[in-house]
């Protein structure tokens, strides 16, 4: 069906760089979550003002699939402070 859909598919092995993907993906949500672009440019400009970003202590992650990388992001993620929810 995803052939189908025009959309290319890889035959890889399960779990192959399932690791990099996953810290990939989680480095990608910390960046967003602290707003690390605007803090790189109001730091170049020497600008010092209230903290940007948002504390993800207390927060929900969900997790959709729990195959490889889904394990992996799972894992990395362990917190005590940070729920996840799992859409299989």
């Amino acid at each position: 069906m995803v052939t189908q859909l025009g959309i290319l598919t890889l035959g890889l092995h399960v779990g192959v760089n399932a690791a990099s993907v996953a810290e990939s993906a989680l480095m990608m949500l910390l960046m967003l979550a602290k707003r690390v672009r605007e803090q790189h440019t109001t730091f170049q400009q020497r600008g010092l003002g209230r903290p940007l970003g948002t504390q993800l202590a207390g927060k929900t992650l969900g997790i959709v699939g729990m195959g490889a990388i889904g394990d992996v992001a799972h894992f990395v993620s362990c917190d005590k402070d940070m729920p996840r929810d799992f859409l299989l």
